[in-house]
């Protein structure tokens, strides 16, 4: 059976992030960041660039007598570098976790619809049936609808204008990695640019070209001010992911306790991450692991939510 059209669509209290404020899209004006999305692309990328240019060019000169050191602190700051910018694309670019077309949690949806315009279902209940009048179209557990990308995304973290795109179930891992190899390189960049920018302050310096003096300035004090934002955030991103809670709904109103998709740190951690260690810091996941992640997200609302509604369980 086809998704219900929007004649019969549930009021305003099952849309967007589920807040039930009645007849108001409090997200309509972050609408205006699409025509933002590659300029922030665009941006981030530049600030790399000049990261870069800056470190290797001119924090290089500093290598003095500790030239092996200095070696290794370069070929370190090449491979953050280099996986900084795959994650970013990687999270950038990926799909964040697209609904499936078609996608329902019971095969009676017009009873289920029923239902939901009754009030029958506790707002608690996260295993509820969920309709988005945005897409018009069913959406699973943990899924929520961004206002900016225009479509539901399955276990929706945030959206994220640096990335110009939603967090969710795809792309997860690659934004953490993303902020913690960016974290790993400022720390090595600001590390060897230490030198020249403590020369600077110190005046002793009036020989040398005032644009490069600047540039260091500016991208020593970018480094430490990324650092330690990036590194804040990631430590707060980590404590959710161990406990299996995203961004919104850590800010929901009405939570379960005991938390119901808590399955301990380790198999938390693997939701995320996959089970193969191999692929821990990369951008990727194993075939196995991605198939199941995304069953999981997809089947884990068909259970006996409605006595009369035939459901299909299966094991994940």
């Amino acid at each position: 059976m086809a998704a219900p059209s929007t004649s019969t669509a549930p009021s305003s209290s099952t849309d967007v992030h589920d807040h039930g404020f009645q007849g108001v899209d409090l997200f309509r004006h972050c609408r205006l960041l699409r025509g933002l999305g590659n300029a922030m692309v665009l941006l981030v990328l530049a600030l790399v660039a000049c990261n870069y240019y800056v470190t290797v060019c001119f924090g290089w000169r500093e290598r003095m007598a500790q030239e092996v050191a200095w070696d290794a602190a370069l070929a370190t700051y090449h491979v953050l570098v280099a996986m900084l910018v795959w994650c970013y694309l990687a999270c950038a670019v990926a799909d964040a976790g697209t609904v499936p077309n078609g996608w329902r949690p019971v095969e009676d949806v017009a009873a289920a619809m029923r239902a939901i315009e009754r009030g029958e279902f506790d707002r608690a209940d996260h295993a509820r049936p969920r309709y988005c009048r945005k897409c018009e179209a069913w959406k699973p557990e943990r899924a929520h609808h961004c206002s900016v990308c225009n479509q539901c995304v399955l276990r929706m973290d945030h959206h994220c204008v640096w990335i110009a795109n939603c967090v969710g179930v795809y792309n997860t891992k690659a934004f953490l990695l993303f902020m913690a190899y960016t974290a790993a390189a400022c720390l090595v960049s600001g590390a060897m640019l230490v030198p020249k920018f403590v020369r600077s302050l110190s005046g002793t310096v009036e020989e040398e070209d005032p644009v490069e003096i600047a540039l260091v300035l500016f991208v020593f004090i970018l480094d430490a001010a990324f650092a330690i934002s990036i590194l804040g955030f990631l430590v707060m991103h980590v404590g959710l992911v161990v406990k299996n809670i995203t961004t919104i709904e850590m800010y929901e109103k009405i939570r379960t306790t005991p938390w119901r998709y808590d399955k301990g740190k380790r198999k938390n951690f693997e939701e995320v991450f996959g089970r193969k260690k191999r692929y821990w810091m990369l951008p990727l996941y194993d075939r196995e692991d991605k198939e199941k992640l995304v069953g999981y997200m997809l089947e884990m609302d068909k259970r006996p939510l409605l006595g009369s509604l035939p459901y299909h369980p299966q094991d994940v």
